[in-house]
């Protein structure tokens, strides 16, 4: 006989509330029963009309097409008042916005199909997806329309549960398997099936209901879903899976933001699933590598299995790295030198005792261990300690054939402080030998904790730029000085041996920056050769130092006169309505695909660490192409 092994929970809520039964396959369910386990409803939507602070729904097994209303829910602070909808554990649960289209299909020409949309879809006051634009802040139609280009609709298409591409003409439709359009008048959609997909024989699957949770009332939403999968609605919010596709442009700037579904997860860890930033393997292929988090397997944070994964499609679609690869079991970032073709891994190795991270204890500190391939990671050397203590970002190629690696420490009055350490490559180019470099220090009057997590790029002059973190601001009062809520930045025109005083991020018009302590990021384009800054903002100066993170924008820096320019802030993300207002968008990780020079950004829309509520919220990660003008 099996025992299970019972826990105890000290100081655990209790659940105050009722429990509401949903069984759809169940032989007795139906709408009309009490909702019990013995006589279940048949849809969530009914237990949800019934369920009030506190309560819980439990749902068997089944794929549930409803738009489930919320009329009530809990309250943010009171763990005990969330309503929770909870998968029964006897199968999957999947609550879908989308409908079976059965067709029928025609041959439109070779290699492309077409059928009708229902006409329930064009009915007044029905909700059409298939009439309306990509950006979700508007809701013109773009459904008539004229000419050969058909601009994308917040309509979506999936085969055999896997997301269609949607395409704006047929050119591209003829040349793409596994797309989709739809026709100028909306009433049609043609698809060029993905190979080997029998028609007759394939679940299809269109867009159907605006949302699969609607909230009977306009402000943050206060549930917990779990063991669940909620997807394909067309204007997702706080608890659903983002739809497969989501446009935001800045015309003046020539910037065009494209979200799309990476990497699944099902857990409440608030950075990103990816370690490090994907980094290219080899200079002959176009082969992509980064190390991630399974985010499938439960355990203390401290246990997590780390897995290396590849992309062979410039990071839109990840694998795991088989067993036996040279990379499986290697964690840490990855950097090509491209002019040389040496790949460098380096990671933080902690010791075996517990890490002293400020060295005031007298334990030991992490080192900073390093190894290179000259062969795409099949052979590595051995591992060189190279610092210890210190923390690393991006690693980065100089113009005069060396390295850079910014860094932040913790000096001797506790304060952080950051550095750049150049590095030249030995004769034999399978070693770097790191200089110190020099430090970028805040004067304690103008911030009270210093300056962290730098970021550096090199401008076609050939300075050197740097961007920080405020780490604990000081607000400016009567007789003292201080910035509040900023990114403080420096240069150097010397390589990086000296840095000019850091001073806070302006915009073109003299005004700051305001910003909460969060990670910034800078590049510099190879596509056009501008530079651009990645950081959350904000209109107003903040009080709540690293918080909210609920605004990421890119912008273009102006080099010359060093500062932001306002035209071209363009939104990555940001707040829905339905969200927790310390929803974080920040932690990302990102790189240049070669084929497009386009920059991807990597990132998982999660919970702060201040937030009351994190179970239910949408912990997928997501793929941001961000494409630069020419």
């Amino acid at each position: 006989m099996t025992m299970r092994t019972m826990h105890d929970w000290p100081n655990a809520p209790l659940s105050m509330g009722r429990t509401w039964y949903v069984a759809q396959c169940h032989r007795a369910a139906s709408d009309e029963n009490p909702g019990t386990r013995a006589r279940p409803f048949r849809t969530i939507s009914k237990a949800a009309s019934l369920a009030d602070m506190g309560d819980t729904v439990i749902i068997g097994r089944g794929t549930y097409r409803e738009e489930v209303p919320l009329p009530r829910h809990g309250h943010p602070y009171v763990p005990t008042s969330i309503i929770t909808y909870q998968a029964a554990g006897n199968g999957p649960v999947c609550l879908k916005g989308s409908a079976v289209l059965k067709g029928p299909w025609r041959q439109a020409e070779e290699g492309v199909h077409a059928t009708p949309l229902p006409e329930s879809l064009w009915q007044a006051g029905a909700y059409n997806p298939f009439a309306l634009g990509l950006d979700l802040e508007s809701n013109q139609p773009v459904r008539p329309c004229e000419g050969t280009t058909w601009p994308a609709t917040r309509g979506e298409m999936f085969v055999n549960d896997c997301p269609l591409q949607q395409v704006e003409n047929m050119a591209a439709l003829r040349a793409t398997a596994g797309a989709f359009a739809v026709s100028a008048d909306g009433r049609e959609l043609r698809v060029h099936f993905p190979k080997r997909v029998q028609t007759a024989k394939a679940l299809v699957e269109i867009t159907a209901r605006r949302k699969c949770w609607k909230p009977l009332f306009d402000r943050p939403v206060f549930i917990q879903t779990k063991g669940m999968v909620v997807k394909h609605a067309a204007e997702p919010g706080a608890f659903e899976r983002a739809r497969n596709c989501t446009i935001r442009r800045n015309p003046a700037a020539g910037i065009v933001v494209r979200k799309t579904f990476a990497l699944p997860g099902n857990t409440d860890r608030t950075c990103s699933l990816m370690i490090g930033a994907p980094c290219y393997l080899d200079i002959r292929e176009d082969r992509l590598v980064t190390l991630f988090v399974d985010d499938l397997v439960e355990g203390p944070p401290d246990c997590l299995k780390k897995k290396v994964a590849l992309s062979d499609d410039g990071g839109q679609a990840w694998r795991a790295a088989p067993d036996g690869h040279p990379l499986a079991g290697r964690t840490g970032q990855y950097f090509l030198d491209e002019s040389n073709n040496r790949l460098i891994r380096s990671w933080l190795q902690q010791p075996s005792e517990r890490a002293d991270l400020d060295g005031a204890y007298g334990r030991p500190q992490h080192e900073i261990r390093m190894e290179y391939s000259a062969d795409g990671g099949k052979t590595w050397t051995p591992h060189e300690v190279v610092d210890r203590g210190s923390y690393y970002g991006h690693m980065m190629a100089l113009k005069d054939g060396g390295l850079g690696w910014p860094y932040y420490e913790r000096g001797p009055d506790k304060r952080l402080r950051c550095g750049f350490r150049i590095g030249r490559w030995r004769k034999d180019a399978m070693g770097v030998d790191w200089g110190p470099g020099t430090l970028i220090e805040l004067d304690p009057a103008f911030g009270s904790g210093g300056l962290c997590e730098p970021a550096v790029c090199q401008f076609p002059d050939g300075r050197l730029f740097v961007i920080m973190r405020q780490n604990g601001q000081r607000r400016p009062a009567q007789n003292q000085p201080g910035f509040p809520s900023v990114k403080f930045i420096a240069t150097s025109e010397d390589g990086g041996k000296n840095w000019s005083a850091p001073a806070p991020l302006m915009d073109d018009a003299g005004s700051y920056v305001y910003s909460p302590a969060s990670f910034p990021d800078v590049i510099r384009s190879r596509k056009n050769g501008r530079v651009y800054v990645l950081l959350n903002m904000a209109d107003h100066p903040l009080d709540d130092g690293c918080d909210p993170r609920t605004e990421l924008y890119i912008a273009e820096l102006d080099t010359a006169r060093l500062c932001l320019k306002r035209s071209t802030v363009t939104v990555v993300e940001k707040r829905h309505a339905e969200h927790h207002h310390l929803v974080r968008f920040s932690n990302w990780a990102r790189f240049e695909e070669r084929r497009t020079g386009n920059l991807i950004v990597y990132m998982k829309m999660s919970m702060a660490e201040s937030c009351p509520l994190r179970l239910g919220y949408d912990h997928n990660q997501y793929r941001y192409e961000i494409e630069l003008p020419d």
